[in-house]
């Protein structure tokens, strides 16, 4: 019940129905669009009744509106009963509508998934199907082919059980015919049996190739080449060989599906046309591998490791890639056969003037080395150093023996001198005794200490060192420093000489370990010498050490590698854009170096 009489709530709910007062929550007599509020709704209350009282919204708003004549005029009363009765009627309208709205959408959801399921399993059916059509028609044409052998084998014993029955009727006199035409049809069939196998050799041989994949990767195969020859063995389906000939005519031999050698036995292939294949430090070896991505070497009996093999190009690399290097390598040895031969003018054979032995003179001699001199000190950057020797007496001049380059060296390591006459042989070898005394003696000061004077106090410091010839090399060039900087300042500082001496120092007794000398006559003088020659050590030591070549890996920098600066990785190098290579060291600078390094401020 309301606050005002019954009387006035049903005049106030009549002045509502007429369009005095807008409701929020219309009765479901009243059009969806009614803005009336119910009866039972007192006109001054400021506040919506609460909220499970409040009526939920019915489906007939989505009905369209019907006519205003067509409106139903509202119940003078708004009773509870038919207040619980409208909102039953809301809530299981609403529920109907959340149950299809559910229902549908798992009827889409079902229906995306049954055509996504259709869609991928379409094409698996069809292989499916596809696969047991196979399998169905390879049954049926096995059957097939059973029954036929099974009636061709019933039609020969038939034939054969008549054959014996004419044979009893006609008598003993023609048995031997019988047997006769018996064995006929036998040699009749082992000769088709016979055929059908030849066939079937010759089309599983030229079939082959084109098989390369499913072929056992243990069987001998070579791939085809446009233009080239091939040998077999034989024409009964036996596998390729692993010889094969360019279409140049060259033998090729293949070792394995990544190996192969270019056999180099062609008639009038010399010494010479060896070299000029492989060019000045196989720089064209090196060339044709760059290109092709492959590594060629030469072997055989000149090679640098002689073999018993013939002389020959051995490519190592993928099987394409072989094979464009033998094309490469054919192009060469074609290219070095169609050049002229150089003619000797003393004896008229296919090798230069300078190394014919006609020319040798008849006075020479040798002058032995200590065999840890430096031969490159000794010659000199492009013989410089033996030049003058060379104008002045006409004198030819070789290092010769261990140590000097030669490939197979017995002797011990010595220079060679030939002169035309006995005079300018003796001028000869006194110039070279006192070039090789300058060079293995060689002092960083500009004097000597007095000859045979032996020091008081004479110290050393070993250093510990493999025997790798570049590390001695490398530590040698950094403790003497440039032209001997480093030992002349300890002379200065203290009046100490100091000396690199012992195996692979250049000088003199190369039993002893490589080790620094120290030398004077006062003590304190020496010790102050041997610890700066100390601190001197310990700073090239520690540079070295976090130095190594990019190269070969050794302790010493890239630019002082012989490989380096050999004319085979130069012009690789060249040809990749790339120059010399440089370590972090190298890189920063002599200023950052110093700011880094303190303690090598003085020795730098």
């Amino acid at each position: 019940m309301g606050k005002f009489p019954p009387a006035v709530e049903a005049q106030d709910a009549r002045a509502r129905v007429g369009g005095l007062r807008p409701s929020k929550f219309p009765p479901a007599s009243l059009p969806p669009t009614s803005k009336f509020p119910p009866a039972c709704m007192p006109p001054t209350s400021k506040f919506p009744p609460p909220r499970e009282a409040r009526p939920k919204p019915s489906l007939r708003s989505i009905r369209p509106s019907r006519a205003p004549e067509q409106l139903q005029a509202p119940p003078a009363v708004c009773t509870q009963d038919a207040k619980e009765e409208e909102e039953e009627e809301q809530e299981a309208a609403l529920a109907e509508v959340a149950k299809e709205e559910v229902v549908l959408g798992w009827a889409k959801q079902l229906a995306c998934a049954g055509e996504a399921e259709e869609e991928k399993a379409r094409p698996v059916v069809w292989a499916k199907s596809e696969k047991v059509q196979w399998a169905e028609e390879a049954e049926e044409e096995a059957e097939v082919e059973e029954m036929q052998a099974e009636k061709a084998e019933d039609e020969w014993e038939e034939d054969r059980e008549e054959d014996q029955e004419e044979h009893e009727e006609q008598g003993g006199h023609e048995e031997q015919g019988g047997h006769e035409e018996q064995e006929e049809r036998a040699e009749d069939k082992e000769n088709e049996e016979a055929e059908g196998s030849r066939d079937q050799r010759w089309a599983s041989q030229w079939a082959g190739p084109q098989r390369a994949q499913d072929a056992d990767a243990n069987a001998w195969e070579t791939s085809h080449w446009n233009g080239w020859q091939r040998s077999w063995q034989s024409f009964q389906g036996e596998p390729e060989t692993s010889r094969n000939f360019s279409k140049e005519g060259y033998r090729i031999d293949w070792v394995s599906r990544r190996e192969a050698k270019l056999m180099l036995t062609m008639q009038g292939f010399t010494s010479f046309h060896i070299s000029r294949t492989i060019g000045k430090r196989g720089s064209n070896l090196l060339e044709i591998g760059r290109r092709t991505g492959t590594r060629v070497h030469l072997c055989g009996k000149d090679s640098n490791r002689p073999t018993s093999e013939p002389n020959h190009l051995l490519i190592r690399g993928d099987e394409e890639r072989v094979e464009k290097a033998l094309v490469v390598a054919c192009q060469k040895v074609e290219e070095v056969l169609t050049t002229d031969i150089p003619i000797c003018e003393h004896c008229g054979a296919d090798h230069k003037s300078r190394d014919c032995r006609k020319i040798r003179q008849a006075y020479v001699r040798h002058v032995y080395v200590d065999p840890s001199a430096n031969v490159g000190f000794i010659i000199g950057s492009g013989g410089r150093n033996v030049k003058p020797i060379k104008d002045e007496t006409r004198a030819l001049i070789r290092m010769c023996g261990i140590g000097s380059g030669e490939l197979r060296a017995t002797e011990p390591l010595h220079m060679r001198i030939e002169c035309p006459t006995a005079e300018e042989l003796e001028v000869a070898a006194e110039m070279a005794q006192e070039l090789i005394g300058r060079v293995c003696n060689w002092s960083p000061y500009d004097e000597m200490p007095p000859q045979g004077h032996k020091f008081a106090n004479q110290l050393k410091i070993e250093l510990e060192l493999g025997p790798d010839r570049e590390s001695y090399d490398s530590i040698n060039a950094h403790l003497l420093g440039k032209g001997g900087q480093n030992f002349r300042r300890i002379r200065d500082a203290t009046g100490a000489w100091v000396w690199l001496r012992g195996q692979g120092s250049g000088f003199g007794a190369s039993d002893e370990p490589l080790h620094l000398l120290v030398e004077h006559d006062d003590q304190e003088a020496a010790e102050r010498a041997l610890q700066m020659a100390q601190e001197l050590l310990d700073s090239v030591c520690a540079r070295l050490g976090s130095t190594f070549c990019r190269i070969c890996g050794g302790p010493h920098f890239t630019y002082r590698c012989s490989k380096a600066n050999s004319a085979g990785y130069l012009k690789e190098m060249k040809a990749k854009g790339a120059g010399r290579g440089r370590t972090d060291d190298e890189q920063i600078g002599p200023k950052r170096r110093r700011e880094a390094e303190p303690t090598e401020r003085s020795w730098s």
